[in-house]
């Protein structure tokens, strides 16, 4: 058992290192499509050739937002890169001579499947960035679907390992649990709905330019679309997996951002796109709205992980009957 527990933390390390690096190179890409100055320049037309805006101002849509909200990228970017460097950190703990820390340490909340499934959305983004410059929009869609796609699962993975041993880690590495909620599953959030919007505009370029649909119709079709994928994402958070996504807020911001953009560069009064847009915001604020008083509420009376047992292992003198509680 020891030794198979060994094998798993060192293919959990070595994973983890090599999808830090994979995203790294990602970031390094996504940050050098826009850079400026000379030697940036070079570097970048050896690579590229435009900047990021530029195919997007040159196949314009009804939804293409003000440049000024391309600045997500470089947040999500930051973001992520966080909790990566923390999970490389997190291979290489302090030596524990404590028989209850050992058993905290054997919680492993990023698994290899986790860093493995990271690695390839890492792996998809780059490979995005370069067929989006060549306006190769057929495959960057389907790189796009594949990002989303793997994002997702990592979410589900990391839900899942949080669910199953969050009575533990909120015993004993409260700060695990928390970079999870915070960094983790908030900032894969960010990217999920980034790069739907960003697959939106590019069905739209697709359907207009290669299928010949009207503008108007492709464009208030698809973002419609989006908008019930919102609606359809505020009731499986509020009604369904809260236990789940009690402690994802980002989703909501991030709507706001995308549909403020979108009115900026697009506002044309009563056109579908401005109202449905309005709509939008006004959806994501009612959504958050409700949700935030629901969580503290929730956090009361339904605190998560109060039916689960700490391991026998473990000498919890401060619990009766086994149960944990949660904290806010």
């Amino acid at each position: 058992m020891a030794g198979e527990s060994g094998h798993t933390d060192y293919c959990s390390g070595i994973s983890a290192i090599a999808s830090a690096f994979l995203w790294l190179a990602a970031v390094v890409l996504g940050i050098l499509v826009d850079a400026n100055g000379v030697c940036f320049n070079n570097l970048r037309f050896a690579i590229f050739q435009n900047k990021s805006y530029t195919v997007y101002s040159s196949w314009m849509t009804e939804i293409t937002p003000a440049k000024w909200t391309f600045s997500m990228s470089a947040f999500t970017y930051t973001w992520n890169m966080l909790w990566v460097v923390y999970c490389v950190a997190n291979m290489c703990p302090p030596a524990k001579h404590n028989a209850r820390e050992n058993v905290s340490q054997c919680v492993n909340i990023f698994p290899t499947s986790f860093h493995i499934l990271w690695s390839l959305c890492s792996i998809t983004h780059a490979g995005w960035l370069l067929l989006w410059d060549r306006e190769a929009f057929v495959a960057s869609l389907f790189m796009q679907v594949f990002m989303i796609a793997g994002c997702i699962t990592c979410l589900v993975i990391s839900h899942k390992k949080i669910s199953c041993c969050g009575a533990l880690l909120q015993y004993r590495r409260p700060w695990d649990l928390w970079v999870a909620r915070t960094l983790v599953q908030n900032g894969i959030t960010i990217i999920v709905v980034w790069n739907t919007f960003l697959l939106s505009i590019n069905l739209i370029i697709l359907l207009v330019f290669k299928a010949k649909v009207e503008m108007q119709v492709a464009s208030t079709v698809v973002w419609s679309v989006f908008i019930l994928l919102v609606a359809l994402w505020i009731f499986i958070d509020i009604a369904v997996m809260d236990a789940w996504l009690r402690y994802t807020f980002t989703f909501y911001p991030t709507v706001v951002w995308i549909a403020c953009g979108v009115m900026s560069n697009n506002f044309v009064m009563w056109s579908p796109v401005t109202i449905a847009s309005v709509a939008l915001v006004g959806l994501s604020i009612l959504g958050i709205t409700i949700r935030v008083p629901l969580v503290v509420f929730r956090s009361f009376t339904n605190p998560l992980y109060i039916e689960q047992t700490i391991p026998h292992k473990v000498d919890i003198t401060r619990r009766k009957n086994g149960l944990v509680t949660t904290v806010l």
